[in-house]
């Protein structure tokens, strides 16, 4: 048996819980593998494909052993202590006593005490993790706030459409000095690059969706973040929590070739400002399309928007630095706010193409790191 604070042990847990699958093919992935060595536990989680273990310190221990325990009623269980020490006993059951498992564990508490469902840690299924001395493996180290920074500002632009597999994920490129963090769903794209020396030739895989879903919401303020990765396995070594996932089989659209477009005509607009005229017009323009319109004569910008069928309509007019003159564009508007909503400058710097139909870029007008580095793409719609 084992005594913990609670509030130790359900941190730990809520740090790799959302790995539990709620379908899971085999009734074992519900349940947290505990292995215990001295005064740390070391608790995994699995799906199969997504991996995750986390290390809780002890307070007693009476011998190390291994045993699965059912997550979910573990999880509850101690969302509700308050926090105190809690004791966790493995006992076998036998069947006289009415188990159907073989074995229970009961958590103990001053005032409390209840018995949950437990497995032989034998039949939990063994994932292997990286390690930089495995042969044929990568690595590289980043800041934790770049891995966040990237995750956050590239992840909503992900292909939803798991039938897209290759843009169902988040692509890393690599190229020794620095790295690109990139994602699309063909109608965005988003591209996060860092400068660092990485110590690597020129590398890539895509991060799958729940694996960056993941390790996008752990909030880790280690200072770096260890990725060490091969052809099919990708591994994330915080200081105490270890993640590794499947990589994405497929290969990635050449988005270099879209992004990469000169032109001179920029638009300085204040980001909020912008943000919370679109949220109106968008109120009152078509639900289906979301078809919004931007016309730019001058420092003067109005958005349009309409929908014909309930005979609706809204104007909003905003001020600008810019140098063009009677340009008309049309935006889908749920996805323009999109893309406003996840930059986080005051100002935002909006570069057209020549021509009208082109996509258009969007740039943070201003950085707080030098080495970072934001580009986001947006099509846009024929306008009417």
């Amino acid at each position: 048996k084992i005594t913990v604070s609670s509030q130790e042990l359900n941190k730990a847990l809520q740090l790799v819980s959302k790995v539990l699958p709620s379908n899971p093919t085999m009734p074992i992935l519900k349940y947290f593998l505990f292995e215990v060595d001295g005064t740390t536990a070391t608790i995994t989680a699995t799906d199969l494909e997504l991996t995750a273990k986390v290390k809780a310190v002890l307070d007693e221990v009476d011998e190390n052993f291994k045993i699965a325990i059912e997550g979910e009623r573990l999880i509850n269980l101690l969302r509700q202590f308050p926090d105190e020490p809690v004791t966790l006993e493995v006992r076998d059951v036998n069947e006289e006593e009415g188990g159907y498992y073989s074995k229970q564990v009961f958590l103990t508490t001053i005032k409390s005490k209840y018995s949950l469902l437990a497995d032989d840690a034998e039949n939990y299924p063994m994932v292997s993790f990286l390690s930089e001395e495995d042969e044929g493996v990568n690595t590289f180290s980043l800041p934790s706030y770049v891995v966040k920074r990237g995750f956050q500002s590239t992840f909503f632009a992900i292909s939803d459409d798991s039938s897209k597999v290759n843009l169902h994920g988040l692509y890393f490129d690599i190229k020794g000095d620095y790295i690109n963090l990139v994602s699309t769903d063909v109608q965005r794209l988003v591209v996060y690059r860092y400068d660092m020396d990485l110590g690597l030739d020129e590398k890539n895989f895509i991060l799958p969706f729940r694996a960056v879903s993941f390790i996008k919401a752990l909030n880790i303020a280690d200072d770096d973040v260890k990725v060490i990765f091969n052809e099919k396995n990708a591994m994330f070594k915080y200081a105490n929590v270890e993640v590794i996932a499947q990589l994405v089989d497929g290969k990635y659209p050449n988005y270099k070739g879209v992004m990469q477009f000169e032109t001179q005509y920029y638009i300085n607009i204040d980001r909020v400002e912008f943000i919370d005229a679109l949220k109106r017009i968008n109120i009152v323009s078509d639900q289906s399309s979301h078809y919004v319109e931007v016309l730019v004569n001058g420092e003067e910008i109005t958005i349009h928007g309409k929908d014909l069928e309930f005979l609706v309509q809204g104007e909003e007019k905003l001020r600008a630095e810019t140098n063009i003159d009677n340009i008309k564009i049309g935006f889908n508007g749920k996805l323009l706010a999109s893309v406003l909503n996840n930059m986080d400058s005051t100002v935002v710097t909006i570069k057209l193409a020549d021509v009208p139909s082109k996509p258009v870029k969007f740039l943070p007008f201003e950085s707080e790191d030098e080495n970072e580095k934001i580009e986001m793409l947006l099509v846009t719609m024929m306008t009417d």
